[in-house]
């Protein structure tokens, strides 16, 4: 078994990283190799995706079930590759952050199975923190990206900063 844990900060409210981290098909567009996305039910879905290791490069359909929506704080899931030997579980947590970002980790488990399982995770070793790595920075992006766009044109100090003095005593609007 391999296991690795990433964390990350997202500087975006933990309520506009659970709108996008909800819908699993921004999970699956966000991991390298990305190809297709389909719904089999409310708790499973397909993943196609395009993987590499060396020369070897090769395309995989990953059977991903959500075990626990727990939102906006945490999501368990377990997947297994469809006609290989692999499976394994994960978990997705954030934690709101006082600056109004939000950090998020990320763990994930990999397991081969029978006579080969040894082989698998040998190929598996190097590329997990790869994959986990481009996966959780994408995410981060888009969130980032959505934020930006939520939040209206830039403005200026002067302009913010009344705004701000006004959020701190409740006063004003939130965007």
């Amino acid at each position: 078994m391999i296991e690795h844990e990433l964390r990350l900060g997202i500087d975006a409210p933990n309520e506009t990283v659970w709108a996008y981290v909800s819908d699993m098909a921004n999970w699956a567009a966000s991991m390298p190799g990305y190809r297709e996305f389909e719904v089999i039910d409310e708790a499973n879905t397909r993943w196609t995706l395009k993987v590499g290791v060396a020369a070897l490069v090769r395309t995989v359909n990953v059977l991903v079930r959500i075990d626990r929506w727990d939102g906006p704080d945490r999501v368990d899931f377990t997947y297994r590759l469809d006609n290989d030997p692999v499976d394994g579980a994960g978990s997705y947590t954030a934690h709101p952050r006082a600056d109004g970002g939000t950090d998020i980790a990320l763990a994930v488990t990999i397991n081969g199975q029978g006579p080969m399982a040894p082989a698998w995770e040998a190929l598996a070793r190097p590329i997990l923190p790869k994959l986990a790595r481009g996966f959780a920075e994408t995410l981060r992006d888009r969130i980032e990206e959505i934020a930006r766009e939520n939040a209206g044109p830039a403005q200026t100090k002067d302009e913010a900063e009344p705004r701000s003095r006004l959020r701190l005593f409740g006063i004003g609007r939130r965007d």
